[in-house]
């Protein structure tokens, strides 16, 4: 996953991603006391699956109203 999160406080421009409850990845905002000034962020992780249904859930939150003009979160998956 990548996107644009905030430099003010860690915590913020949360994003997770699961698999069958399993956390895979995670990324979030940068402690540089930046306020407005955003910064790109990334985060990547595999997970090998057995044949079957599985639960892929991802989830973006920015937690609250301050320092995101530009926030965002990409998430993207591969099979192979």
């Amino acid at each position: 996953m990548s996107g644009v999160v905030e430099t003010e406080n860690s915590g913020y421009e949360q994003a997770e991603a699961s698999v069958d409850g399993s956390l895979v990845a995670s990324g979030g905002s940068f402690e540089e006391g930046g306020g407005c000034t955003m910064k790109s962020a990334s985060a990547g992780g595999s997970i090998l699956l057995q044949p079957g249904d599985h639960v892929i859930e991802l989830s973006a939150s920015t937690v609250d109203g301050l320092y995101h003009v530009g926030a965002y979160w990409e998430f993207t998956l591969t099979w192979t």
